[in-house]
C-alpha cells in the first residue's frame, strides 16, 4: 500500500515538473530562464497577468498539466495531456472548422485517445451560432473502477472492474430562441471489461444476474434529445442570476440481440441567485440544484455501468452526495437535490470562495420505490474554491451526516 501510494505520488510530481518544463519553454508569458525572470514577467504591468500565466500552465498547447477528471471519472487525478487544435474559417468568413485531436494519460492508469471536429455557420447580421455540428471519437482505457451494488442498500466493501470504451459521435445543436437550445447526438458504443484476476474483482461477486452485462462485450447505437432553456443567454456577458431547466430522452439500442436495450429520461433543474450585501456577511451566491433520472428496460436488462450514480464524482464529472465515495450508489432511478451557499473570502479580489452545502438524493430500482423517498441518504458541509480569472480550478471539500464518516475530497475543474 505504502509503496502504491509513493508511485503515485512520484507520478503526479513527475507530470507537473514536465508541464511546466514545458510551458517555460513554449514561448508564451513562462518564456524566461529563471525564476525570478518569471515572476517578474508574470506579474509585469498587468495586474490579472499572473492570472493569464497560470490559466497557460493549464491550457498551453501542445502538451500541458490537466489536474482533473477528463480521463478519471473520479476527481483528484492529474492527467498528462498532449492536444493540437486546428482551426480555420472559409473564404467568406461565415463559417468556421475546428479540429482537436487529443491523447491523455493519468497517475492513476487511466488514459484516452481521441479527436473532435466542430462546424459552425454564423449570421452576418447575429453573432448566434445557427447550425453548429460536433464529430467525435475517442477510446478510453478505464482501469479498477469501484462497484457497490445495486439498488439503494449495498454493501459498503467495493468490488473492482476494468473496462474500455469506444464511442463516436455525430451532434447537431439548434438555437432556435435566445432562451431555448435544442441538442441531438447519433453515437455508437462499445464496451467490453477485461478479466481482473484479483479477489475483490466484480467477477468474483457478481455475476450476469447481479450485475447486468458484466460477463460479455456489449455495442448500442445512441439516440439522444435534449430542451434547454435557460433566461441567460451564451452571448450575454453579464447576467443576474441563472435559471435552466433541461429535458433530456435518450435511447440505447443493443445491437447484440435487444436484451440490453432501454430508454431513459432525465430533467435536470439549476437555479443561481446572487445575494447582493455590498460585500458584506450575506453577499455570495445561492445555487439550487435538482435532477431525476429515469431509465426503462426495452429486453430486459440495463446494463450496470449505464445506470446513474450517487457518491463522490459521477462518470460525467457531476458532483452528487458529496459525503459518500464516488459511485456508493447506483440504479436506474436516481433523484438528487442539492443546495450551495457561496461566499467571497476576501473582497478585495475574486480568487477564494468558500461554501457550505447540503445534498439529499437516492437511488431505486423503479420510479415506484423512488417516489417512495423511503432510501433518502443527505450530507452537508463546508468547502474552498479557488479561481484563476473567471475560471474555477479547484474545489476541496469536507463533508459529514452520511453516517459512513467524515470524508474530505478535492478535485480540479476541467481547463478546456
Amino acid at each position: 500500500m505504502i509503496t502504491e501510494r509513493a508511485t503515485s505520488y512520484l507520478r503526479s510530481i513527475f507530470t507537473i515538473c514536465i508541464a511546466i518544463s514545458i510551458s517555460i519553454s513554449s514561448g508564451n508569458c513562462w518564456a524566461a530562464p529563471n525564476w525570478q525572470n518569471i515572476r517578474e514577467g508574470c506579474v509585469g504591468t498587468d495586474e490579472r497577468y499572473i492570472e493569464k500565466c497560470m490559466l497557460g500552465l493549464l491550457e498551453d498547447e501542445p502538451l500541458h498539466l490537466s489536474p482533473s477528471n477528463i480521463v478519471d471519472p473520479g476527481g483528484g487525478a492529474y492527467a498528462f495531456v498532449l492536444q493540437h487544435t486546428s482551426q480555420f474559417q472559409t473564404n467568406d468568413n461565415v463559417s468556421l472548422n475546428k479540429l482537436i485531436t487529443d491523447f491523455a494519460i493519468t497517475n492513476t492508469n487511466f488514459w484516452k485517445v481521441g479527436a473532435d471536429y466542430k462546424y459552425a455557420q454564423y449570421d452576418e447580421n447575429n453573432p448566434t451560432v445557427l447550425s453548429p455540428i460536433d464529430v467525435n471519437v475517442s477510446y478510453r482505457s478505464l482501469y479498477r473502477l469501484d462497484f457497490y451494488g445495486l439498488g439503494p442498500n449495498t454493501t459498503h466493501n467495493a468490488s473492482t472492474y476494468k473496462a474500455t470504451e469506444f464511442v463516436s459521435d455525430v451532434g447537431y445543436i439548434h438555437k432556435e430562441y435566445d432562451w431555448l437550445t435544442v441538442v441531438g447526438h447519433v453515437g455508437f458504443d462499445s464496451w467490453s471489461f477485461p478479466v481482473i484476476n484479483d479477489a475483490d474483482s466484480m467477477r468474483v461477486q457478481y455475476t450476469e444476474a447481479t450485475a447486468p452485462g458484466i460477463d460479455r462485450q456489449l455495442d448500442f447505437l445512441r439516440f439522444v434529445i435534449s430542451a434547454k432553456y435557460s433566461n441567460c443567454s451564451e452571448d450575454q456577458s453579464v447576467c443576474t442570476g441563472s435559471n435552466s431547466v433541461t429535458l433530456t430522452e435518450v435511447i440505447y439500442q443493443d445491437l447484440s440481440g435487444g436484451k440490453y436495450s432501454f430508454s431513459g429520461t432525465t430533467l435536470l433543474w439549476d437555479l443561481s441567485t446572487p445575494l447582493d450585501d455590498a460585500g458584506g456577511l450575506i453577499s455570495g451566491t445561492i445555487d439550487f440544484r435538482a435532477q431525476i433520472n429515469s431509465l426503462t428496460s426495452w429486453g430486459g436488462a440495463i446494463p450496470f455501468y449505464l445506470q446513474p450514480t450517487l457518491g463522490g464524482i459521477d462518470s460525467q464529472g457531476q458532483e452528487t452526495l458529496r459525503g459518500f465515495v464516488d459511485y456508493r450508489f447506483r440504479g436506474s432511478s436516481l433523484a438528487l437535490a442539492q443546495l450551495e451557499y457561496d461566499h467571497r473570502l476576501f473582497s478585495s479580489n475574486h480568487l477564494h470562495h468558500g461554501f457550505i452545502f447540503l445534498d439529499v438524493g437516492q437511488v431505486a430500482s423503479s420510479e415506484h420505490q423512488l417516489l417512495q423517498f423511503e432510501q433518502l441518504r443527505h450530507d452537508y458541509g463546508l468547502g474552498y474554491a479557488a479561481f484563476f480569472g473567471n475560471k474555477k480550478v479547484l474545489r476541496a471539500y469536507l463533508a459529514f451526516g452520511s453516517g459512513e464518516g467524515a470524508l474530505m475530497k478535492w478535485d480540479f475543474t476541467k481547463p478546456f
